[in-house]
């Protein structure tokens, strides 16, 4: 802490990222202060997993939210705002703390049910575009917070396999249904036989509607010919922004079952496999 405090240039990024990585509760106070301006902070702390980390994001992120919810239906957030909203998405995979599932929670209780009930003025208009969609990455583009928010949690579920966030995924599927089975089917994929996870979500892909949010996973999934293995295959940021891009490539706790290609292959015109993350493959 001494040395992001005191440090310069790359010297100070690297005792910055070093500290993120940490569960040190000293730091909280830095870390507030440095959220202060979330944009410049992305590239710190977007790739950590420390509690004290997600606590502060956490913090900063419902006092946003919570004033952005306060807007009247139809108005739509400056170019500043829109911004900031992007930076704090930025730095959300990997971070658990129960502040943090405090998030997916009211994103799920208070935006789905605007972007539901009030398709014509939502309260979440964004100035891109003066459309309500935005690129929160280079590998989640072009999509509504109604999207989003369940995508960034199978991407936080993917970075670090936290019980709390896969817990949190059941817990939010059960409640609003809907693309919250994405991060579900994630965690699934993550911790449970193949053949037992293909009973339990296959029966999901014959709806339309449900398929689309398989789809979104198995878009994220390849075969690794160096391990031989089936993997996830996960990339955040932005590579041409202040240099916030990484992936991961987790294993699948066992190969794909091969019912799974069978289906697919049944019918590979309708399929588009890449879902919302635009770099995967299958």
């Amino acid at each position: 802490m001494h040395l992001a405090s005191t440090e310069r240039g790359k010297s100070k990024l690297a005792a910055q990222r070093a500290l993120a990585k940490i569960d040190y509760e000293p730091a909280a106070a830095y870390w507030k202060k440095l959220l202060k301006s979330p944009q410049k902070c992305e590239k710190i702390v977007n790739h950590t997993f420390s509690n004290t980390v997600s606590d502060m994001l956490a913090d900063r992120l419902l006092a946003f939210l919570q004033t952005f919810l306060e807007k009247k239906p139809g108005s739509k957030i400056s170019w500043e705002e829109h911004e900031t909203l992007l930076a704090l998405l930025g730095m959300m995979p990997g971070k658990a703390s129960e502040k943090m599932c405090e998030v997916y929670e009211l994103a799920a209780e208070h935006i789905q049910k605007i972007s539901s009930l009030k398709r014509d003025s939502e309260v979440l208009k964004l100035a891109y575009r003066d459309t309500s969609i935005f690129h929160i990455s280079n590998t989640l583009e072009g999509v509504t917070l109604e999207q989003a928010f369940p995508m960034i949690l199978v991407g936080s579920v993917l970075m670090d396999g936290d019980s709390r966030l896969q817990a949190l995924a059941c817990k939010l599927y059960e409640q609003y249904g809907g693309a919250w089975l994405s991060p579900v089917f994630a965690s699934a994929l993550l911790t449970k036989p193949a053949g037992d996870v293909f009973e339990a979500f296959s029966p999901y892909y014959k709806d339309p509607v449900a398929q689309r949010f398989i789809l979104n996973v198995l878009g994220t999934v390849k075969f690794d010919t160096k391990q031989n293995r089936h993997t996830f295959m996960f990339g955040w940021g932005h590579m041409l922004r202040d240099d916030t891009y990484f992936s991961l490539t987790p294993l699948l706790f066992e190969d794909l079952d091969v019912r799974w290609i069978e289906l697919l292959a049944a019918d590979p015109e309708e399929k588009k496999l890449s879902g919302l993350i635009k770099t995967s493959y299958m």
